[in-house]
């Protein structure tokens, strides 16, 4: 049950009104919905009116004082209550921001509970801002200057739903600085005890990949589980990384699907850690693991704050999969027509309304179901994306590659895929420096368009 203080910073905390909403029109706009709603006697978003006269009435009181302090140079942090692990990266992306403009603005973090979010991680930026924690007198006094527009630093725009991100951008400049991360790996200073002894000396040598699966056990979400996977289908890479002696630590919590230990042939170098979960253990793990192997869900972001590389599967929606390191590589989940049996056309992939986040019944009704990768999908996206790090990894993973590649049939050399051609400025992924894997794609029968000359491309859009 949430707290006194919980409930007093949703009400009161730098966070978005409306979180749907982009502007103040749009804000107000909704608040006459709600209005409109309690006069014909349906239930209206209370907390959001609450919301809407605080900090109308309070921004209005204080509207002298934030002037001043805006002039000054300060900033408040606002927009969210940093309650998802993933949130964090908005956070990155406005300090980026903030030093690739040379902006000399103070920062302000007014830092709640975070609830299911990651706190540890949150205040590794401390070197960057000022933290307020909530509910100190200092927390509530910027707290209610954020709401002045003119004071406020709004990092909701970097979000993967906001059409205009800039996430993807300040990636692309940070990484042409060369510029090194914002935050370095940390240190595990909890009981190193919990781990056996092998699985201890990988995590200390850092010989370890993280995995993570999304699940619905963690929210308790039944009904939306469109990014959801089992994790049992990592178990041929997971025993691949096994015979060169790297470790494998599931993150996460409450998971829905295990894999049983007599599915692993090293048994000894693979550590469920979802019973052991500690905020300081997960950002251990991501920030010092060889890659980080997920889906896209919110601990996905973290890696790459880190500098370290992501192996996304079972992307979903296709729009928001790429991630912004080069090296970088995601496969997506399919979408197949129910009466034809035929997978949607890829160029499909990225428009409405396929390119928004459809729950299964509403795919359902479309005609539509959803396809997990397979094992063998998900291999062939592996091997690919360490045959790019091959350089950045222990020389036992060319071991990998090659028995990989003499166990396949041999098929022809293909470009990366060219998704640069259907995604678009208001895609999150637009211009992301990761790429769709060109092994998956073929695997799945999907062509790329620059396999081809240009004389036949109009006969390869008819086909997709």
């Amino acid at each position: 049950m949430r707290s006194w203080g919980d409930k007093l910073f949703t009400l009161l905390g730098p966070i978005r009104i409306y979180p749907e909403a982009s502007s103040l029109i749009d804000v107000i706009a909704l608040f006459f919905v709600d209005f409109a709603a309690m006069l014909r006697g349906r239930r209206p978003r209370l907390a959001n009116m609450a919301r809407f006269f605080c900090q109308l009435t309070l921004g209005l009181l204080l509207l002298p004082v934030s002037l001043i302090l805006a002039a000054a140079g300060f900033r408040v942090i606002y927009g969210t209550a940093f309650n998802q692990i993933g949130e964090a990266q908005l956070l990155d992306a406005a300090i980026r921001e903030h030093l690739l403009l040379n902006r000399r603005r103070k920062l302000i973090l007014v830092l709640g509970a975070c609830q299911k979010g990651n706190r540890f991680l949150i205040k590794q930026y401390d070197t960057y801002l000022r933290v307020c924690e909530w509910s100190s007198i200092s927390a509530l006094f910027w707290s209610i200057l954020s709401y002045n527009p003119l004071i406020r630093h709004d990092v909701v725009t970097y979000n993967v739903a906001h059409e205009n991100s800039k996430w993807s951008q300040l990636n692309r400049i940070w990484i042409k600085q060369e510029r090194p991360p914002l935050i370095e790996p940390t240190y595990f200073e909890g009981d190193w005890g919990r781990f056996p002894e092998k699985l201890r000396a990988a995590l200390e040598s850092k010989q370890f990949v993280c995995v993570h699966s999304r699940d619905s056990g963690f929210y308790g979400w039944a009904s939306r589980t469109t990014r959801d996977y089992d994790i049992n289908t990592l178990v041929p890479l997971i025993n691949r990384l096994g015979s060169i002696g790297i470790a494998v630590f599931r993150s996460g919590s409450k998971p829905q699907y295990v894999i049983p230990p007599g599915r692993l042939d090293y048994p000894s170098l693979y550590f469920d850690a979802c019973d052991l979960t500690a905020q300081d253990q997960d950002v251990y793990m991501f920030s010092n693991c060889l890659f980080y192997l997920g889906c896209s869900s919110g601990p996905a972001e973290v890696p790459g704050t880190f500098g370290k590389n992501v192996y996304l599967t079972n992307v979903y929606p296709i729009v928001n999969g790429l991630r912004f390191l080069p090296g970088d590589l995601s496969v997506f989940k399919k979408i197949r027509e129910v009466k034809t049996g035929k997978l949607l056309p890829f160029k499909n992939y990225f428009k409405p309304p396929f390119a928004q986040a459809l729950q299964r019944p509403q795919l359902a009704q479309m005609g539509y179901h959803l396809e997990d990768n397979t094992e063998e999908e998900i291999m062939a996206g592996f091997i690919e994306f360490i045959a790019g790090l091959q350089d950045q990894l222990p020389r036992e993973f060319g071991n990998i590659i090659t028995a990989e590649n003499e166990s396949r049939e041999t098929r022809p050399e293909t470009p990366a895929c060219a998704s640069s051609r259907y995604l678009r400025k208001h895609h999150w992924s637009y211009r992301a420096a990761g790429i769709y894997g060109k092994a998956f794609m073929q695997l799945v029968g999907y062509q790329d368009l620059r396999e081809a000359g240009q004389s036949s491309v109009s006969s390869i859009l008819s086909q997709n």
